[in-house]
């Protein structure tokens, strides 16, 4: 696994109803229970279980500019336990390439309903954290970056650093110019903190 990520999964939709059956003749007895959780309607559950793990590649423009954060996908995972599809629902666009890439690498047991195996849909969480603050240079270089959520998280961590430099401060005023409202705004609430210090 890639230093400073970590990857959480989370089971919150069964997708298909089994097929109805009919009910056993009166000679004929009920199988016996199956391990495992039931759903809200009485029928027995057995989830998926992870196999096969592929953590994501970190972008290292993202990496460099301290961009973190959670970015949460919902796939379905088919009847062989293969990520058939996927949809980013929340999360960063620097990341969430990365975080797709990977989950559907992953692979895991087959879902079963009542003992019939059915695709589910999933919802992951993907994890990028950091163990130590970006360097000041990187986030220097990060400024230049065609993307708005690095150059955002550029200003962000910039914005943290004590003490401040006139590079800093230069880097927050002309933050101020960026073609991004979130960069723009990032600068702003940096030089407002300069200013309450």
């Amino acid at each position: 696994m890639l230093p400073g990520v970590t990857l959480g999964i989370f089971l919150t939709l069964q997708a298909q109803e089994p097929t109805p059956t009919p009910p056993p003749a009166a000679s004929e007895t009920a199988p016996p229970a199956e391990a495992g959780a039931r759903t809200k309607d009485g029928h027995h559950l057995k989830e998926p279980q992870k196999t096969k793990n592929v953590p994501p590649k970190w972008p290292d423009n993202a990496r460099r500019a301290g961009l973190t954060g959670p970015v949460v996908i919902e796939c379905v995972i088919g009847l062989d336990g293969r990520v058939e599809g996927m949809k980013v629902v929340s999360g960063y666009s620097s990341l969430a390439e990365a975080a797709k890439e990977a989950v559907g690498k992953w692979r895991y047991t087959p879902t079963e309903l009542d003992g019939k195996v059915v695709p589910v849909i999933m919802t992951v969480t993907v994890n990028f954290r950091l163990k130590a603050a970006p360097s000041r240079n990187d986030l220097f270089s990060s400024l230049a970056d065609s993307d708005p959520e690095i150059r955002w998280a550029a200003i962000h961590w910039l914005g943290r650093y004590r003490p401040v430099t006139g590079e800093q401060k230069t880097a927050f005023t002309h933050a101020l110019q960026d073609s991004s409202e979130l960069v723009r705004k990032a600068a702003q609430e940096a030089l407002q903190k300069l200013e309450t210090q």
